[in-house]
């Protein structure tokens, strides 16, 4: 574990309240020599987050960058959020409401970018924090773009854009409902807002998405992927043994003469053609509107009674790009036609 040098103690970085370019420089050939971020140096970096009031703008790539690292890579499986460490983070960011704009929210949709899947709460966590951001958020983000309060700005449309379509969420690209739920909530909050032309585009499209895609491939659990990966790393003697004598005698044959069968099959264009019209017929099915997607919009959209210019414009779309709605749909459906 490497250890910040006395020159840069976390003591006397936060007696002087400031960091520099200097120091971000420093602490990132210390805790970056060894290519391991410890838990304890995790710390001190919130610790120094918390109680330095003059930061550089080098501060939060670093931050985001060394909690990143300590968050997604330096796990078993190599990707994956922990159930552990994503309650670690929602602690250290002191609950709804409590990550700052220019690092701990910065971080949140980082790591939902950077992770292949994210536990259920921190994926709701983190779009909790960026309704937070847009409805009360004062100041720039790291972007320097100015987030307007009770508004969707520029600056807010970016942040949602960026956590709608992370890597993360629930393990596939599709909007998920929390995801929609809370766009809802947003789009409900602001209607009288002078909201920026794009929040439309966004929410139509966002809940278009969680309608109407097809989910297509979801990444493994990680449970699963840490069985795969024990599975891959066993150099157990028993495994050994079994690989030794798969390999020196005739078995070594019959087991590369039949990956390279299940391959050529793989290729084969009748095995590929079957595959695209699966996934052709799946997407296919998913644009249709089902009768619990219909009950869900029906109970969502004009909740005030009124039918909001946002509303309408994804009524209209869903109107025109969905090949199967529901009838629950049909009286919202006539008062747009």
């Amino acid at each position: 574990m490497s250890e910040v040098s006395s020159k840069f103690r976390v003591e006397d970085l936060v007696h002087r309240g400031k960091i520099t370019p200097e120091t971000v420089l420093q602490l990132r050939r210390t805790m970056f020599q060894d290519g391991y971020i410890s838990s304890d140096e995790a710390e001190k970096l919130f610790y120094l987050d918390r109680n330095c009031g003059d930061v550089c703008a080098e501060w939060g790539d670093f931050f985001t960058e060394a909690l990143t690292d300590y968050l997604v890579y330096q796990v078993t499986p190599r990707g994956y959020v922990s159930e552990s460490n994503a309650e670690w983070l929602i602690e250290h960011l002191g609950g709804v409401g409590g990550a700052k704009i220019q690092t701990g929210l910065e971080l949140l949709i980082k790591v939902s970018e950077t992770a292949l899947t994210l536990p259920a709460a921190l994926a709701s966590y983190t779009i909790a924090q960026v309704t937070h951001a847009v409805l009360a958020g004062e100041g720039p983000t790291r972007d320097n773009v100015m987030l307007v309060p009770g508004a969707i700005g520029a600056g807010e449309v970016a942040l949602l854009r960026r956590v709608l379509y992370a890597a993360g969420g629930d393990g596939h690209t599709a909007v998920t409902q929390v995801e929609a739920e809370a766009l809802f909530d947003l789009n409900d909050a602001t209607i009288e807002a002078e909201n920026d032309p794009a929040w439309s585009d966004l929410f139509v499209k966002a809940i278009a998405s969680y309608l109407m895609s097809y989910q297509g491939y979801a990444v493994p659990p990680r449970e699963e992927a840490l069985r795969r990966e024990g599975w891959v790393e066993d150099v157990s003697p028993s495994f050994a043994g079994m690989a030794g004598e798969m390999v020196a005698g005739g078995f070594s044959s019959m087991l590369v003469g039949g990956l390279r069968a299940a391959w050529s099959d793989m290729r084969s264009e009748d095995v590929y053609g079957e595959k695209l019209a699966l996934d052709e017929s799946m997407a296919a099915d998913s644009e249709r509107i089902s009768e619990d997607e219909g009950v869900w919009l029906a109970g969502r959209i004009g909740r005030d009674g009124v039918l909001h210019e946002t509303e309408i414009a994804l009524l209209r779309f869903i109107r025109d790009e969905s090949p199967d709605i529901h009838p629950v749909l049909k009286p919202l459906l006539d008062q747009v036609a």
